[in-house]
């Protein structure tokens, strides 16, 4: 007997979406990944439609132990209740697909929704965003932040509503890896701020000026030289204190 969902993976409607998402059917079986989808867990829907979800992205036996329970209880809970389930944030690593038996680490937002037939739930409907490269930092905000809601609110459902809501905002950046540039960028400012303050200090001194000023001497050094700010800024640093 054909499934309702058999065909879902055709509709241009469905893969017209641009928030990654993929569709079980009530058995786990997946029937319907969307290209970004496929984008973000580096498969191909051949790979995907028509297999056990758990089939096509296996626990890593090396990740957290109870990633497979906790996103299968969620799917059941959605399938059994004909509710959204929310899961902010979740450890679940993937297969590497250039390194058999090996996998890559990620965390993930996931916000499941049921798929009826009439009054019957046949499937679940997942969004998904990979949070990995926001860091520890911003995941842990994350689990905070859901814990907060399922402690204010266990019954009514405004929490799933809300972390749904979260789960937009987080759709909106879409560009996760120019994100994590930045991030990389303003973690090296950090580092390299100490010794631009030095050499800032150093040439106040040396010119009798302030602070505003001698910034712009090191900026105009380093756009004359073609030689990074903090590079620029050490070796001024290295002239004024090296021996003699």
């Amino acid at each position: 007997m054909t499934h309702p969902l058999e065909g879902r993976h055709r509709d241009p409607l469905f893969l017209s979406q641009s928030t990654p998402t993929v569709v079980l059917d009530d058995t786990m079986v997946i029937r319907a990944a969307t290209p970004s989808y496929q984008r973000m867990t580096q498969r191909h829907e051949e790979e995907l439609v028509s297999v056990g979800v758990f089939d096509a992205f296996p626990e890593n036996p090396e990740g957290p132990g109870d990633s497979g329970r906790t996103l299968l209880g969620s799917l059941e809970h959605t399938l059994g209740r004909a509710r959204g389930d929310v899961l902010m944030p979740i450890r679940y690593d993937i297969p590497d697909p250039t390194r058999p038996g090996r996998f890559m680490e990620r965390t993930w937002v996931l916000v499941s929704t049921p798929v009826f037939d009439g009054e019957r739930t046949i499937g679940v409907s997942i969004r998904v965003q990979d949070v990995s490269p926001l860091g520890d930092r911003l995941v842990g905000v994350l689990q905070d932040y859901a814990d907060l809601l399922r402690e204010q609110d266990l019954v009514s459902g405004a929490a799933q509503e809300a972390a749904a809501s979260l789960f937009d905002v987080l759709g909106q950046m879409d560009d996760y890896a120019a994100l994590g540039r930045e991030v990389m960028h303003l973690r090296r400012a950090l580092r390299t701020r100490p010794v631009i303050e030095q050499a800032k200090g150093i040439v106040m001194a040396e010119r009798k000026c302030d602070d505003a000023a001698a910034f712009a001497v090191l900026r105009s050094m380093s756009q004359n030289s073609n030689v990074p700010l903090s590079q620029v800024a050490a070796a001024v640093v290295y002239q004024a204190t090296r021996p003699r």
